[in-house]
């Protein structure tokens, strides 16, 4: 097993009833990298969180967080997390400094703590405005700030950009890549695919509850065109390693090869099919393209 990741899980399934939420999910994110979790609305990226954190049960499999299981070692595990899922509960009649407050208390962390906090998030300005005057973007920024008030090494954030306006996004942005520097670990769901694009070293893409692609952001930003000569290897054996736009002439046939990160396996199976590779050139593209076709193939 990596002895470098910070949440790791294996075959994680859930269900409700006979209908699969979840299914089989293998998920790895390494210290101090941001994790972009992709996947449209319903895909299951929340059940996955909740799962991960032990607040629903899976069907079966394991989770790992800094290399514990976390069935086995839950306390200490939950000292090293901040977690803001979806939109963060805080008291309306309360100011921003007295939210923290109890976060303080609760924490047993010094005055000084809610301070240096508030600075993070850009917040300074409005510790003493009760939440029920704070924008959606400023409530958002709170949210993190008490998940990360006792300096957890991993944040865990479901859709934190929901409804923010551009400047809410780019504080937020701003903010991650701040922690990043620190050495944090984030583990970032959404379905803002720009925002994901920006922000990730690696991606992981959910779609009914199955996990499509799981790799560099790099990679996921990158096809290769082949072309081939002599003979020609089944198209549906070909399929298995995410392939379109195939065309088939006399004696040559082109496909483009869409996940990056199997560029390595593709030549491989061609070599061991007897296939003469002509040319392969290296094509980028957007993450948002590489979303949209790797979806799509999955309802066809």
């Amino acid at each position: 097993m990596d002895n470098n990741f910070i949440i790791k899980t294996e075959s994680l399934s859930f269900r409700v009833g006979k209908k699969v939420i979840i299914d089989n999910l293998n998920i790895s994110v390494n210290k101090g990298e941001i994790y972009g979790f992709l996947g449209p609305n319903g895909s299951g990226k929340t059940t996955t969180i909740k799962c991960i954190l032990g607040l629903i049960n899976p069907a079966k499999g394991k989770t790992f967080l800094f290399e514990k299981e976390y069935s086995k070692d839950r306390i200490e595990i939950l000292k090293n997390i901040g977690v803001l899922i979806e939109t963060p509960s805080l008291y309306e009649n309360l100011t921003g400094f007295e939210n923290l407050k109890i976060a303080q208390i609760l924490y047993q962390l010094k005055k000084e703590d809610i301070i240096e906090i508030l600075h993070e998030v850009e917040l300074d300005d409005f510790k003493d405005l009760k939440i029920k005057y704070y924008s959606l973007g400023m409530k958002q920024r709170l949210g993190i700030a008490i998940a990360l008030i006792h300096n957890p090494s991993l944040l865990i954030l479901d859709e934190p950009f929901n409804g923010l306006d551009p400047l809410g996004i780019i504080k937020l942005r701003n903010i991650f890549s701040s922690l990043k520097q620190r050495g944090k670990t984030i583990f970032l769901s959404s379905h803002i695919i720009s925002e994901i694009e920006k922000i990730s070293d690696k991606i992981g893409i959910l779609h009914q509850g199955k996990l499509l692609f799981q790799g560099k952001m790099e990679d996921s930003k990158l096809k290769y065109h082949f072309k081939i000569i002599g003979k020609r290897p089944n198209k549906d054996m070909l399929n298995n390693l995410e392939i379109s736009q195939v065309v088939i002439n006399d004696m040559e046939m082109e496909f483009d090869l869409c996940n990056g990160n199997r560029l390595d396996e593709c030549i491989t199976f061609l070599y061991q099919n007897n296939c003469k590779i002509v040319s392969i050139e290296k094509i980028s593209k957007s993450l948002e393209d590489f979303f949209i076709n790797l979806i799509h193939d999955q309802t066809l």
